[in-house]
């Protein structure tokens, strides 16, 4: 008997023990269960804070809206207050661009059965700034009555970056349609070709086509077509970028010179993924070339049949160009002459009526004409003197006969 009653006393006190140890681990989890609830709470503010997030709740039966007060900052109308005015004055904030559209969304959802509201639009603040917001909500079931909750979040910096954004797309595509250049991508496999509007306009064909290496390298003339495999080859292998020009045969049988580009795209293994690129039709730029070379050609025939010696110096007086007359007059060579200073080859020409004028119509960009006698050439010279965008002009002849006829 003694025994059983000890045995008794025993299981008490280890059911009692039992009963503290539970209540102490039940106690040590609750507290652990509150740490995280309020580490939660911690970093959900943080990041409300972060993206300029706030809350609203509206209760459906009561009709009344709480806000946070990150959505007070955000909307400065708001009223302190909790009252179904707080929607009028909310709506009352919104652009009247917006607001019709604003109304009629928010009542849509307050009347039906729809579980989501998500819609963009701007408001107006007390210093009569205008933000861009985003407002989301839901429908919950809390204790038996419905419930709407939601965020409204200040989008203005995104709005304005996404913006820029469109207006650079906008610029660059410009500029692409004004250059006639195009981008295009391939990926390592070779099985995917990617091509920009530009590169769809470059070659003549509609922009619903599907572009393959085949189809691309169809453009260009059989012998290019192996050099642009092995530079594409090359690249991927090596990550060497090229930039090439070809002649290319257009879907409407157009010829036109291009010049293509391109370079790696690296993965995070330091390895070739892809290649990107650029074509650009050079045709309009060959073409002008071609015209400005013709004229350039044109301008030197003349200057060639001209009795007067003819000169054109930089504006540090460095040689460009010379005519036949002017070496014969100068009794000089223009394969020497060409890129030497003038003061070298006519040193004597130093502190003298021709050195002033021509520093006055390079530093006073004026035209100059005078008579100048030349020691080492025993000669007269009727020299006029003509400024131009990169330097000087000098058109002479021999005098001499005149001068001394006049004497």
């Amino acid at each position: 008997a003694l025994y059983f009653e000890e045995s008794k006393a025993t299981l008490g006190l280890l059911s009692k023990n039992t009963e503290q140890i539970e209540s102490l681990m039940q106690m040590q989890a609750l507290r652990a269960a509150v740490s995280v609830l309020e580490e939660s709470h911690i970093k959900l503010k943080n990041a409300r804070t972060l993206l300029s997030l706030g809350s609203w709740e509206y209760s459906v039966r009561t009709k009344k809206i709480n806000w946070s007060d990150k959505v007070k900052d955000i909307i400065d109308f708001l009223p302190e207050t909790i009252s179904p005015r707080s929607i009028r004055k909310y709506l009352s904030s919104v652009h009247p661009s917006d607001r019709k559209r604003v109304v009629r969304e928010i009542r849509s959802f307050a009347t039906s059965s729809k579980q989501q509201i998500h819609l963009k639009h701007k408001v107006f603040r007390k210093n009569g700034s205008i933000v861009s917001v985003s407002l989301a909500g839901q429908r919950h079931q809390m204790d038996g009555r419905e419930v709407m909750f939601g965020f409204i979040q200040d989008i203005s910096e995104h709005i304005k970056l996404q913006t820029e954004l469109i207006e650079a797309q906008e610029l660059i595509q410009k500029a692409g349609e004004s250059l006639k250049i195009g981008g295009w991508r391939l990926n390592h496999d070779m099985t995917k070709v990617v091509w920009t509007e530009g590169l769809y306009n470059i070659f003549g064909i509609p922009f619903d086509e599907v572009i393959t290496v085949d189809l691309s390298l169809g453009f260009y003339k059989e012998r290019d077509r192996e050099r642009i495999m092995y530079l594409v080859k090359r690249c991927f292998k090596n990550a060497e970028s090229f930039d090439e020009t070809f002649e290319v045969a257009t879907a409407t049988n157009a010829c036109v010179t291009v010049r293509v580009i391109g370079w790696p795209i690296l993965n995070n293994n330091r390895t070739v993924e892809a290649i990107q690129g650029a074509v650009q039709d050079l045709s309009s730029l060959a073409a002008a070339e071609q015209r400005a070379h013709e004229s350039d050609t044109r301008r030197l025939e003349l200057l060639e049949s001209i009795s007067d010696g003819f000169i054109s110096l930089t504006s540090s007086l460095y040689f460009t160009y010379l005519n036949s007359r002017a070496e014969e007059i100068l009794q000089c060579n223009k394969l020497e002459v060409l890129g030497a200073n003038f003061f070298e080859i006519f040193p004597e020409a130093k502190d003298t009526n021709f050195s002033r004028n021509l520093f006055a119509a390079i530093n006073e960009r004026r035209t100059t004409q005078f008579l100048e006698y030349m020691i080492d050439l025993d000669m007269w010279l009727d020299v006029s003197i003509y400024p131009a965008n990169d330097g000087i002009s000098l058109y002479f002849r021999d005098a001499t006969n005149e001068k001394r006829d006049s004497e």
